[in-house]
């Protein structure tokens, strides 16, 4: 029905334009276009318009048409239907005369509307009829709309109902552009006007609906406290008694009230949760819950039961209270009577440190505590018993974070007559000595304790079991206390009061003797006297520590060999595990300690014995020594140190008075090696009832080959060596080779044969002069250096795998029936300069020959690729006098050595 009316409303509207379209009066301009409506604006636009005036000589052109409009929204031609229409009925009267359009639908006709005129008189009704109403609604025509663009605007009436708290306060209509105005009935407490259409209305006036509507009051509410903040006061504070502070800081509230206004039906709730209780707008802190010394804010909402949208919040600062509460001495504390000085901790603007203890109230607890006592009270520290005890200095500041309560500590002294005492050892007694030496005193063995500011006080000790000490302060060691000296702290605790105390400190040590004899009959018999003995103590000697470092051979060995008129071997402790000392060295002494001099086995030759390595001298290789008569035992030692050689690599076998020593080529000598071949160890004979008193002698090993510092094998020219010589880059055991030195066998005649294998370079003329070497073989080698072999008679020459692309060595080589043949991979040939071996052969790897590399040689040029790549070789020609053989033989054909390519230097 709705779409129906509404099509047929547009239909009519359109009619209207186009019957408009006529003017009255002589020679007016012609009718302007029809009028349209906007379905978004509240101004129809009028197709006419200014030019829809006539030009003629009379005035007033017609308008240029009507449409029939709601003010501002249209209901006739409105965009949404506001009312549940069933038919308008439209009654016009212009200059008096009526019109009637009924039943306005889609076959209205335009013959039923009228002309209007400029100057016309025009009033009207539009009757509405509204389902489910028995009467129309009468929406009068607006006279004062009808402007320049002549529409015609009706004034539709609305219903409204006006509802507080349940209750119809007010009723009637109202019309769109007029709104309506409530403010007899919005009170302080009421916020607006909730509309049925969802809109919310602020204030007494209500505009921007349109339709039949119901409004319903909107309330605010307001919440305030009495207090800030409240807080939870402390057990201490209970106790006490106190309201406020020392310095007249209140307590907090323990609770806050809350007033609602604007709302008698509402409830409480509170974020975060759990920290507060409501009890009739009472609010205290809940049970359990203990808020920190700062505070924190909880926020309280109350909620208006009758509408859930109204509320209102007001925030609580939450916190707890503690005291600091400081007392004279413990007995006032523990009375429980009034504090000396208190403070209250906590509340928004709590504090959670104290500060100086004694700024707060030293200077008045000392002169409470020295009123009571009549004596001067001196503070020395403080000790806190709440929330946990803890003692601290006179200035301290502590934290507070609950109830504290401090009393005050007073000075008191505990002094000893002895910085040290110490415990006499067994030697000391058994040599019957009051000092040393040196006229350095035994220690006494016992300290007097004097105890001041206390007339009741006892003792303990700290380490514990170190000291005994009687109720009369008299100190003594207990157990047998370390050499090396050890601090005891002793405290005096106040009988009184176990919180006072005061300590000194004591140390303590055993005392012991350093006892040096003269050698070992003299140190086991029973009355022998020691030639020098040295009390070891703790810091009697501010020079000496507990404990020494003992050279004897300083102390007294000089006075021994003195007497003796020989040089001593070594120095040994009476008992000791450990190897003896040797002549000059020190020895660590904490203890008794017997130390006997050594003395070394006459009737040993000590001179030294040289081996050979490397030779084929077989007595070179060998030595011997002769030993006496007795029983003695034999190891290797250090050279230099003296130091026992577990493993050494020099043999020594006991035969019999003798002693024989052998070295093989595989021996590893590195660990004796003082200077490149030369390696020395040391040969101790001991006597086995008396291991201090040996006799050394030096047995030095001689490489006939060895390596150098640069890694260089060398030769020292007058050995002897195995005629058959391999080489390889271990050959010295103990050394990597990595090359044979420049005339490192030079001369050698006895060498025959030579196998080098490994990266190694043969230096210069390494074989110059080894006029028997016939044989030569190369694995690896990385050099060839320039008359490694001169002077050599090669019969046979092998050569694989060169770590090098340089060949060369052979200059001056006399020989007649050697064939050497270059491995491929050679770039690179030189060094057979007048060389007499039979043949060379060159691989096709060759680019480049050095001048001079065959010159005067006389030995058959073969070469392993064509003729074209012979010639494509880079030959180098020293000059005119460089002349190598005439004839190559190549692949394919012999050409002449200089043809292809030739350079000079």
């Amino acid at each position: 029905m709705k779409s129906k009316f509404f099509s047929a409303i547009y239909i009519l509207f359109i009619a209207v334009a186009l019957a408009l379209f006529a003017s009255c009066g002589d020679g007016g301009g012609g009718g302007g276009g029809a009028v349209s409506y906007a379905p978004n604006s509240n101004m129809p636009h009028n197709g006419g318009g200014v030019n829809g005036w006539g030009t003629g000589t009379q005035t007033g052109g017609g308008f240029g048409g009507t449409s029939i409009e709601e003010q501002n929204a249209t209901l006739l031609i409105g965009q949404v239907p506001a009312l549940d229409v069933t038919n308008v009925n439209i009654v016009l009267y212009v200059n008096g005369e009526c019109f009637e359009i009924n039943n306005v639908n889609e076959t209205t006709t335009t013959e039923v509307l009228p002309k209007i005129s400029i100057g016309d008189t025009v009033s009207g009704t539009a009757y509405i009829y509204v389902a489910g109403e028995e009467q129309p609604r009468e929406a009068l025509l607006d006279p004062q709309a009808i402007g320049f663009d002549n529409t015609l605007k009706f004034k539709v009436p609305y219903k409204y109902r006006c509802i507080d708290r349940d209750t119809v306060v007010d009723t009637g209509t109202y019309f769109y552009a007029d709104g309506i105005d409530l403010s007899a009935h919005t009170g302080v407490r009421v916020a607006g006007w909730l509309c049925s259409d969802g809109t919310m209305h602020y204030g007494g006036y209500v505009s921007g609906v349109r339709g039949d509507i119901e409004l319903t009051s909107v309330y605010k509410i307001a919440v305030t406290s009495d207090v800030p903040e409240i807080s939870s006061p402390s057990s201490l504070i209970t106790t006490l008694g106190i309201t406020s502070d020392s310095g007249g800081t209140a307590l907090k509230p323990a609770t806050a009230q809350l007033s609602v206004y604007g709302s008698d039906n509402y409830t409480y709730s509170v974020t975060p949760s759990g920290k507060v209780d409501l009890n009739s707008g009472v609010v205290s802190i809940a049970s359990g819950y203990m808020p920190p010394l700062t505070g924190e804010t909880v926020t309280i909402t109350v909620t208006d039961n009758d509408d859930a949208t109204l509320y209102a919040t007001v925030d609580l600062t939450i916190s707890s209270q503690c005291v600091l509460a400081m007392y004279k001495d413990k007995a006032s504390h523990d009375a429980e009577t009034s504090p000396d000085y208190t403070k209250i901790i906590g509340g928004s603007d709590g504090t959670t440190a104290s500060g100086n203890l004694y700024d707060l109230a030293g200077a008045l607890i000392e002169a409470n505590k020295g009123a009571q006592t009549g004596n001067t009270e001196q503070i020395s520290d403080w000790k806190r018993t709440t929330p946990m005890p803890m003692k601290v200095t006179k200035t301290s500041s502590i934290p507070i974070s609950a109830d504290t309560k401090v009393y005050a500590l007073y000075e008191m002294s505990v002094s000893i007559n002895k910085e040290k005492i110490a415990k006499p050892s067994t030697l000391l007694a058994s040599l019957n000595i009051t000092q040393d030496s040196t006229g350095r005193a035994v220690m006494p063995n016992s300290a007097q304790l004097t105890v001041t500011g206390s007339d009741g006080y006892t003792f303990s000790s700290s380490p514990s079991g170190r000291v005994n000490i009687t109720p009369g302060g008299v100190v003594t060691i207990a157990g047998d206390p370390s050499i090396r000296g050890e601090t005891v702290t002793i405290t005096a605790t106040d009988s009184n009061d176990s919180t006072i105390s005061a300590q000194c400190t004591i140390k303590i040590c055993k005392q012991a003797v350093c006892a040096i004899y003269i050698d070992k009959d003299t140190c086991d018999a029973t009355n022998g006297t020691p030639g020098y003995t040295k009390i070891l103590d703790n810091d009697v000697d501010p020079s000496t520590s507990p404990g020494m470092n003992v050279t004897p051979i300083s102390l007294i060995g000089t006075t021994f060999e003195s007497q003796r008129g020989k040089t001593i071997s070594a120095w040994q402790y009476v008992s000791s595990p450990y190897t003896p000392m040797v002549r000059g060295g020190a020895w660590w002494v904490d203890g008794d300690r017997k130390i006997y001099a050594g003395w070394p086995i006459s009737g040993i030759d000590t001179s030294e014995i040289v081996l050979w390595r490397f030779t084929d001298n077989a007595s070179e290789r060998q030595g011997s020594i002769t030993r006496p008569n007795g029983t003695y035992s034999g190891k290797w030692v250090d050279a230099t140190t003296g130091a026992d050689l577990n493993s050494c690599p020099i043999s020594a076998t006991p035969n019999g008075a003798t002693v024989g020593f052998s070295v093989t080529e595989t021996a590893n000598l590195t660990a004796l090696e003082t200077s490149p071949g030369v390696n020395k160890a040391k040969y101790r004979i001991s006597l086995s009832s008396d291991p201090a008193s040996f006799t050394d002698v030096p047995v030095t090993v001689k490489d006939a080959m060895y390596v150098n510092t640069s890694g260089e094998l060398c030769f020292v020219g007058s050995k002897t060596l195995p005629s058959a010589l391999t080489i390889t880059q271990t050959k010295v055991p103990g050394h990597t080779i990595t090359k044979i030195a420049d005339n490192a066998f030079k001369n050698n005649t006895n060498i025959t044969s030579v196998s080098i294998s490994g990266a190694i370079a043969i230096g210069e003329k390494a074989f110059d002069g080894c006029s028997s070497l016939n044989q030569v073989v190369i694995n690896g080698a990385t050099a060839l250096g320039w008359g490694a072999f001169s002077g050599t008679h090669l019969n046979s020459v092998t050569i694989t795998n060169l770590g090098t692309t340089t060949f060369g060595g052979f200059d001056y080589a006399n020989t007649g029936t050697a064939d050497v043949i270059i491995p491929s991979g050679v770039t690179t040939v030189s060094g057979f300069a007048a060389s007499k071996v039979r043949s060379v052969t060159i691989p096709a790897t060759v680019n480049r020959i050095e001048g001079w590399a065959f010159d005067d040689a006389t030995c058959t040029i073969n070469f392993s690729g064509t003729v074209a790549q012979w010639e494509a070789i880079n030959k180098i020609k020293g000059n005119a006098s460089d002349s190598p053989p005439a004839t190559v033989h190549c692949s394919g054909g012999d050409c002449n050595y200089w043809s292809g390519t030739v350079g000079h230097y």
